[in-house]
């Protein structure tokens, strides 16, 4: 390694999953972390959308990193077919405060999302307000699916992270598996 090199190092990851089910194996493959943030992804029915608790990218500070890796880990109900995809949207904002400064009008608590209205089809209007992510795409397995989502820029230190369901069925009863992984890649002089 040479003098004047800028590699990248990890800092703390943020993990959004249940309070309440998430319990993933310590040898799991899908194990990504411990859980830090609010999401329940249980049940969430085809074509609906799950909004995240809001989380500070800073840590507490005012601080944070340029650039994060999104992977999550998403559990269908069933084999669903080949090819489909759960997306995963972010919105970013200035305010702690759950319902303050959000973009798309998202509450900032877990919850189902609607954009302005109150049915699915309304978020499927509004959710081009926020920044696309990626998708975890589904194989023809009953099985958990672990994908690397992407790469995101905050550009305030909170952030909302929404989850679409698209994989034609529901999601798994129990989210003890389900997580979404931001992980900090945090550039530093060698």
């Amino acid at each position: 390694m040479a003098t004047g090199d800028v590699l990248i190092k990890t800092g703390t990851i943020i993990v959004l999953a249940d309070t309440t089910d998430h319990a993933p194996g310590a040898t799991a493959q899908n194990n990504l972390g411990t859980r830090t943030d609010q999401i329940d992804l249980t049940s969430l029915a085809n074509a609906s959308y799950r909004q995240s608790a809001k989380f500070d990218f800073g840590g507490g500070t005012a601080l944070w990193a340029p650039d994060w890796a999104v992977t999550a880990a998403i559990e269908p109900v069933s084999a669903p077919a080949a090819t489909l995809a759960a997306t995963l949207w972010v919105g970013f904002s200035e305010s702690a405060t759950a319902g303050q400064d959000n973009p798309g009008n998202l509450t900032g608590a877990d919850a189902d999302y609607f954009g302005y209205g109150t049915v699915n089809t309304d978020a499927d209007e509004a959710i081009s307000q926020l920044i696309r992510i990626g998708a975890v795409t589904s194989t023809a397995d009953a099985d958990i699916f672990v994908g690397n989502v992407g790469i995101i820029r905050p550009t305030a230190r909170y952030g909302i992270v929404v989850v679409k369901n698209n994989y034609g069925i529901a999601l798994a009863a129990d989210a003890i598996e389900m997580s979404i992984r931001i992980s900090p890649l945090i550039p530093q002089a060698q």
